[in-house]
């Protein structure tokens, strides 16, 4: 089969073709002949280096045609001088031709030290007796052109032209191509030395594998082929061609992405997929298959790697449920309704302040009381007690502070009690209470002081509460 270089020269180069440092050009003697018959064509070949080449020649469509030298030269080998030329007469035999029409016999010489070559076509005629149409042969040529590399996601163009080399009339032609994946025809009519072209799509299965494939083009005429088969080989090319297609599901508080992916191409695919997140988003995520979750460029996203091979289709779900978040709010809101529903009504609290160090150690402080109400109603009848331990005296002037204790109790074992009575605590009131007190001993290390206990009524109910216990450091 001709390669697609094989047809362009052999339009382009009717009588001679030059390249490099030699020429050849041919001549034809005898090319209307019947499938019985010899062509006869004479080639010429130029030196025009600086040094003596020999030459081989042979065909490129054998075993369809064969050529040969009379007397038979095996192989076809000629030496030529330096800037001079030599002729050799070549004889065209059809092996193999069962139609008639016209062919180009694509004869390849090439010179044996470089091993350059070129190609020329000898345009052979082949009749059968009585088929001259006034007095011609039908002679039609035609050139395929086409991408020699094809992508079968997209519709294949094909630019067929044929022209009529004979001042005939055709009143209906086929142009046939066809290979191993196209089949495609054309009638029209041709006038003589008319030129005309078609432009054919052809639509290829996206999935078919990759491979190499070989048009041929026939004119037809009734039964009779009067041009070719040429030929035309072009490669499908692999490719990948990956659907995304994304479609959200709504739930309460919950929305389902599904994302589908298709390979469309014609080879397997693999490769990493993302989906795009926040980071309070990626709190409430999950995804089916699990996919890892990476920043880039202040960026987060989920990543997946994804295998599929030509037609398969795989599924990814982004799953944001809202959901817990909702229930975790509600609980802490219930949490705290209950806190603020049964909690205290006030608050105590017992506090060191003005510590003086003597020697090391805790000389004198004060402490201070503080009740705070966090309630909705008036608190009665609230009566605070402190204790302080054997090892610290009372100041029992003004530094007790505005609010006198009711009692002040000595214990052998406890220590000294003090108590307050307050009769009203408003809403929202705080009240201080303070004192005191001058250890007997300079304390060296940490004092550590009991609780204050209050009981208060609370809608004919008695309750207790308790402070924090305080401890000192003289540093």
């Amino acid at each position: 089969m001709n390669k697609i270089l094989v047809l362009i020269l052999s339009i382009l180069m009717i009588t001679s073709v030059s390249a490099l440092d030699f020429e050849i050009s041919s001549k034809p003697i005898k090319d209307k002949i019947t499938l019985e018959d010899l062509a006869e064509f004479e080639i010429t070949i130029s030196n025009t280096g600086d040094f003596q080449k020999s030459f081989s020649m042979r065909t490129m469509d054998f075993p369809i045609w064969d050529v040969y030298t009379k007397p038979v030269i095996n192989p076809i080998t000629v030496d030529v001088d330096s800037g001079e030329s030599e002729t050799i007469r070549l004889f065209v035999d059809p092996l193999h031709v069962t139609n008639i029409g016209a062919f180009d016999v694509n004869v390849r010489i090439k010179e044996d030290a470089t091993q350059d070559f070129k190609i020329i076509p000898l345009r052979v005629a082949v009749v059968s007796q009585g088929s001259l149409i006034g007095g011609y042969v039908p002679t039609v040529t035609a050139t395929i052109d086409m991408e020699n590399e094809i992508t079968p996601s997209n519709n294949i163009p094909i630019s067929v032209t044929i022209k009529n080399q004979n001042p005939l009339v055709y009143d209906e032609l086929t142009v046939v191509v066809e290979s191993n994946l196209i089949n495609e025809e054309v009638v029209t009519e041709l006038g003589a030395k008319e030129e005309k072209t078609f432009n054919i799509e052809v639509e290829l299965d996206s999935e078919i594998e990759p491979q190499k494939d070989t048009i041929l083009l026939s004119i037809k005429r009734g039964n009779q082929t009067i041009t070719g088969p040429l030929t035309k080989s072009y490669n499908i090319i692999s490719y990948n061609d990956l659907i995304e297609n994304i479609q959200p599901v709504k739930k309460i508080l919950r929305l389902d992405t599904i994302i589908k992916y298709t390979n469309k191409g014609n080879v397997e695919y693999e490769g990493e997929q993302r989906f795009e997140t926040t980071f309070f988003k990626s709190m409430f995520t999950s995804t089916k298959p699990k996919g890892v979750l990476v920043t880039e460029d202040e960026i987060r996203y989920y990543t997946w790697d994804i295998s599929l091979i030509p037609g398969e289709t795989g599924g990814i779900i982004v799953s944001e449920n809202y959901l817990p978040f909702i229930i975790i709010l509600l609980l802490i809101g219930l949490v705290l309704g209950l806190y603020y529903v049964f909690r205290k009504p006030f608050t105590i609290s017992k506090v060191a302040a003005q510590v003086i160090s003597r020697e090391g150690g805790i000389g004198e402080m004060k402490i201070v009381i503080t009740l705070k109400s966090r309630g909705k109603i008036k608190l009665k009848e609230i009566e605070v007690a402190d204790r302080i331990p054997n090892i610290a005296d009372i100041e029992r002037e003004l530094t007790i502070g505005t609010l006198q204790p009711t009692k002040i109790l000595k214990h052998e074992a406890k220590g000294s009690i003090l108590k307050w009575n307050v009769d009203i605590l408003d809403v929202g009131e705080e009240r201080v209470i303070s004192y005191r007190i001058k250890p007997i001993l300079t304390i060296v290390g940490d004092l550590t002081l009991p609780p204050v206990t209050a009981s208060y009524i609370l809608k004919g109910k008695k309750y207790k509460l308790r402070s924090n216990t305080l401890t000192i450091n003289p540093k």
